[in-house]
């Protein structure tokens, strides 16, 4: 029977501020761990939105079609996005893959005057230069192991090759041959990129990677495309540097 009106309870029993399941401070501190930890990659992937709603108005804006905007900026992109979404814990890596990208296309146009080289020597340089940049960076700033740091970039390369990112890589009847240049191109310049940062204990020098990766081409680690399929780069296929005076 329960206790009369006035009874005492007995010894151990409840008390008014028990409260059921509460181990102390363990459970707030484990919750407060965890918002910490989530708090980076929310507030990552808010900002990552909020400029994408910016850049699809201004695509409309400007002219472009609504449908095909949209198109562009969600399916279009899903298996980038897809990626994003994997590593939101480290979103770091999501940071590194966009300013590797932004360094090669520094390099390409700092080496040869212009951008967006297709399926040439000069594409493979800018592809292998960019893998390289983050699988450097991975190993040298970010603590992962070259392995780790290759297995990313070639997650990231994939991703942008299934989505067909770049329209002059969609064009034309070889876009089966330029996806697979680029997915070589951009394992080698990974690994290339992963064991110089070994090497040297940091992120190589932008000279220091391209001298490495116009030898990796000269001995045909890199591949160029040759009508429809992918072939062994020589020496030949990676032009010279060309001069300030002579650039347009």
């Amino acid at each position: 029977m329960p206790p009369g009106p006035g009874a005492s309870l007995p010894p151990g029993g409840p008390t008014d501020d028990a409260t059921p399941g509460d181990a102390g401070d363990g459970g707030r501190d484990s919750l407060a761990a965890l918002i910490d930890r989530l708090r980076a990659p929310l507030v990552g992937a808010a900002r990552d939105a909020s400029e994408l709603g910016a850049s699809l108005i201004r695509r409309v804006a400007t002219g472009g079609g609504i449908g095909q905007s949209i198109y562009d900026a969600t399916w279009g992109r899903r298996h980038q996005i897809g990626f994003v979404v994997r590593h939101a814990l480290q979103p770091a890596v999501v940071v590194d893959a966009r300013a590797a990208q932004q360094a090669a296309e520094r390099f390409e146009l700092g080496t040869w005057g212009a951008n967006g080289h297709v399926d040439d020597g000069i594409d493979a340089m800018r592809h292998s230069f960019a893998a390289a940049t983050m699988a450097a960076t991975l190993v040298a700033r970010r603590g992962m192991t070259p392995e780790a740091a290759v297995a990313i970039v070639v997650d990231i390369g994939h991703a942008h090759e299934l989505d067909g990112f770049d329209a002059h890589e969609r064009a034309g009847g070889a876009a089966a041959g330029s996806s697979a240049m680029d997915e070589h191109n951009n394992a080698a310049g990974a690994r290339i990129g992963a064991g110089l940062a070994v090497r040297l204990g940091n992120v190589p020098a932008s000279g220091t990677l391209a001298t490495a990766l116009r030898s990796a081409a000269a001995r045909g680690e890199l591949v160029v495309l040759d009508g429809s399929a992918p072939r062994p780069a020589t020496a030949a296929d990676v032009p010279a540097p060309v001069s300030p005076a002579r650039r347009g």
